[in-house]
């Protein structure tokens, strides 16, 4: 009797050892500059965050963390009198030139309506690499962030451990982004001799239902939004929301179009987010500046 109780107390402290183990726990926690995607440098993995100034409706810096969650670099975006920069894209150290410095590309508009767009690539001395006028790299697509070099997956293998990062906020209004263990196994999607590669979530991945698309975007009067519903829904809005969360504009749509249009006349200069919500869930979200 006393040797079953104790195999069945052995038992129990195995159970309780592995319960333990197989815990979530939480690795770090951003309130300054909290990042919201990731980019793949050369030296491996760096979490992301753009520094957005509602004063000038750019982005005037942004910042990579290190996967210990150390700053990697804090990167001061050239500013250009009478003209908006955003979209901070395909940050790299290997892309775009041979040397060792961190190069990224991103956009610059002025205010003419519909609004002009510029293509600039810069490395991290605020050196011009490529100017390109009235160009863009994104609105033609229907993926939006697929195509801005971002590692899309918040679930993604950091050397052996398996991190999961969550942003806590509106995209544009980030109170803090969490960053946790997990303990299970992730699936090697993209493998090469057993190492994790890519950059960017293979499309096939991606859901057709969740993809939108916002243009001309920055906006000075109107903004158009392409989007996808599922099948079978029963309602599904557009909500339009301001910097610090407060929903201003919500709009019903249906499956009869693949986009909409949105006035931006009354509402003042600055930086929004909008979301496709479907029965009462996000479908996806994206972000809109208006002139």
């Amino acid at each position: 009797m006393k040797k079953i109780m104790l195999m069945a107390f052995i038992a129990l402290m195995l159970c309780s050892r592995q319960n333990v183990n197989a815990q979530i726990t939480v690795d770090h926690v951003y309130t300054t500059d909290p990042p919201s995607q990731a980019f793949k440098l050369s030296s491996g993995l760096k979490y992301f965050a753009e520094h957005y100034s509602s004063t000038n409706n750019s982005v005037t810096y942004f910042v990579l963390y290190n996967p210990d969650h150390s700053i990697f670099r804090t990167i001061n975006v050239p500013q250009i009198p009478g003209k908006y920069d955003f979209n901070i894209s395909f940050v790299s150290d290997a892309l775009f030139d041979t040397d060792t410095l961190i190069e990224y590309m991103l956009y610059y508009s002025d205010t003419v309506n519909p609004p002009v767009y510029d293509v600039a690539i810069l490395n991290e001395n605020g050196n011009t690499l490529l100017y390109e006028d009235s160009a863009q790299f994104d609105v033609t697509s229907s993926g939006g962030d697929l195509y801005r070099g971002f590692v899309l997956h918040p679930i993604f293998l950091d050397g052996n451990q398996i991190k999961l990062y969550l942003y806590k906020g509106l995209p544009l209004a980030f109170a803090k982004t969490i960053v946790y263990n997990l303990p299970g196994q992730l699936t090697c999607l993209e493998c090469n001799n057993g190492f994790v590669n890519g950059i960017v979530q293979p499309l096939h991945l991606i859901s057709e239902e969740n993809k939108s698309l916002a243009y001309p975007n920055p906006s000075t009067d109107y903004i158009k939004i392409k989007y996808s519903l599922p099948p079978n829904f029963k309602h599904a809005f557009i909500n339009l929301y301001d910097i610090t969360g407060k929903l201003i504009k919500q709009k019903e749509i249906d499956g009869q179009y693949d986009d909409i249009y949105l006035s931006t006349e009354d509402i003042r200069q600055g930086a929004y987010s909008y979301a496709i919500v479907v029965d009462g869930k996000k479908l996806t979200s994206g972000k809109i500046i208006k002139l």
